[in-house]
């Protein structure tokens, strides 16, 4: 389609976007992007995820404010793009501050913007601001959250608070074996053998 010299329209462009960047090839994402027709919510969503997922929190960034700027109006996916990437590249201040601007556009946080914004917390290292965190949610927490703690815990190497996580995944979803291994091996690198071999 582009060597015939057809300018992609939202929908082919947008599919061709997100296949060049699950691809890991964020150059020609981007390439595609700049030759769109037309650029709706779900070409800027597909553009915000192909950053995030890369590690470039930056551009993220970057690109959502010159969305704001043209008058596109972001939507949930638009967030949770922004605040994954603010996960991954260390942005705790401006995760906290996108995760604010949701109201402004009178969108209602789902569980998925929660699981995101505690990993962010929690990679960030402030586990008392994370359990906080969690504590005030205006809805119930759901596994998903106490993993991305956990995850955090094992980050940092949080034995104490990442047992603590993984009693509230074991209550919430028994069957996931996952929260047993990452148990097994934050006591393992802590060196805490007889906690280990419980795990185990």
């Amino acid at each position: 389609m582009i060597k015939s010299g057809l300018k992609p329209v939202a929908f082919v462009g947008n599919t061709l976007l997100d296949m060049y960047a699950k691809s890991g090839s964020i150059m020609d994402a981007i390439k595609v992007f700049d030759r769109l027709v037309k650029r709706d919510v779900v070409s800027w969503n597909s553009l915000l995820t192909a950053c995030a997922q890369h590690g470039r929190g930056s551009d993220t960034i970057r690109y959502f404010e010159k969305m704001l700027e043209i008058g596109i109006k972001p939507n949930a996916i638009t967030f949770l793009c922004l605040l994954t990437a603010c996960s991954h590249a260390g942005l705790l201040e401006q995760g906290e501050h996108y995760f604010n601007l949701m109201k402004k556009y009178d969108i209602e946080p789902d569980t998925s913007h929660y699981v995101t914004v505690v990993d962010l917390i929690g990679r960030a290292g402030d586990f008392d601001r994370a359990v906080m965190f969690i504590e005030h949610m205006p809805i119930k927490p759901e596994a998903a959250v106490w993993k991305a703690l956990l995850g955090a815990c094992r980050m940092h190497k949080n034995a104490e608070l990442g047992a603590y996580a993984a009693e509230q995944v074991f209550k919430l979803d028994p069957n996931d074996s996952g929260p047993h291994i990452i148990l097994y091996n934050i006591y393992a690198s802590a060196g805490r053998w007889k906690e280990a071999a419980k795990a185990r």
